[in-house]
């Protein structure tokens, strides 16, 4: 079963993306929202999601842990099934949903196609209270996580480099995700020296 992917962009479609990986093309159903962010040729990392069903093997794939999380729950709902499930993280923002179903705001998921009364009534029921849990990590996470490239960013502007210069330094550099942070820092303040 395929986890995580990472590639190029080699077509996109309203629901999906084809990204080619070491010469074969997956065809990876996604969200609206990276659809419309995305260009042929640019490299993303996917979160996948393996869909079987006696006839048909699909990918449906997640820019975040949390919206693949949201998709499986969706998906445990009787009724809703993977289609529906996208259609449903095409419409609203992960925090969002998150919000909506922990509030019970039956009349936004109904305004969703393909989401009737019944529907919304049903994933609400089944889960409100979930909804609780993602909603306390979601807080934890976005106080306390911060990325590599974040800190390397926050560092430099603290010795007073303007930020955007260096943004467009660190990306000129363009660091392997391996190279650790000093290594990244020192780099980094040599270009910005000069």
């Amino acid at each position: 079963m395929i986890g995580w992917i990472q590639g190029n962009i080699i077509d996109k479609r309203e629901d999906a993306v084809v990204i080619n990986v070491q010469g074969v093309g997956y065809d990876i159903f996604c969200a609206r929202a990276l659809t419309e962010n995305v260009s042929e040729g640019q490299t993303v990392s996917l979160h996948i999601y393996t869909h079987v069903r006696e006839d048909v093997l699909s990918l449906f794939g997640f820019e975040t842990k949390l919206e693949k999380e949201l998709f499986l729950q969706l998906i445990k709902v009787s009724g809703v099934g993977a289609k529906t499930a996208l259609s449903i993280l095409s419409t609203y923002k992960s925090e969002q949903l998150i919000s909506m179903i922990g509030a019970k705001d039956t009349k936004s998921l109904c305004a969703i196609k393909g989401i009737g009364k019944k529907a919304a009534e049903k994933i609400i029921l089944e889960l409100a209270d979930k909804m609780k849990t993602f909603s306390i990590e979601l807080q934890i996470s976005t106080r306390t996580i911060s990325s590599p490239h974040d800190d390397l960013v926050s560092a430099l502007v603290n010795l007073g480099y303007k930020q955007n210069i260096v943004e467009q330094t660190i990306a000129t550099l363009a660091f392997e995700e391996t190279i650790g942070f000093d290594i990244k820092f020192k780099e980094t303040l040599k270009h910005l020296s000069q």
